[in-house]
């Protein structure tokens, strides 16, 4: 996989007390409007911020928490990037 395609997060973000506001790729714009106090995307390397990454291969897996802030450079590569998520898990 291109470096510029690996997740990337920053470790510890879920535990901030503001959330990020999430926001669109193509134009910017907010996911959902929670009204004023989320906090605007960071920029990690201008921040000075932490950022964990992998190289990850076809068919691995990372789970974390939705809180985290997380995304990738971009896809430069001539293939489509593949995604899937999975939200709420049962532990018993």
């Amino acid at each position: 996989m291109h470096r510029e395609a690996t997740l990337r997060l920053i470790p510890g973000s879920h535990r901030w007390e503001k959330w990020v506001k999430p926001v669109r790729w193509l134009d910017d714009g907010s996911f959902y409007d929670r009204g004023a106090g989320d906090l605007p995307v960071p920029d990690p390397e201008r921040d000075h911020l932490p950022i964990l990454e992998w190289a990850l291969e076809p068919g691995d897996a990372v789970a974390f928490d939705f809180r985290t802030v997380h995304g990738a450079r971009g896809n430069a590569a001539a293939t489509r990037r593949r995604s899937g998520e999975r939200n709420g898990f049962d532990v018993t």
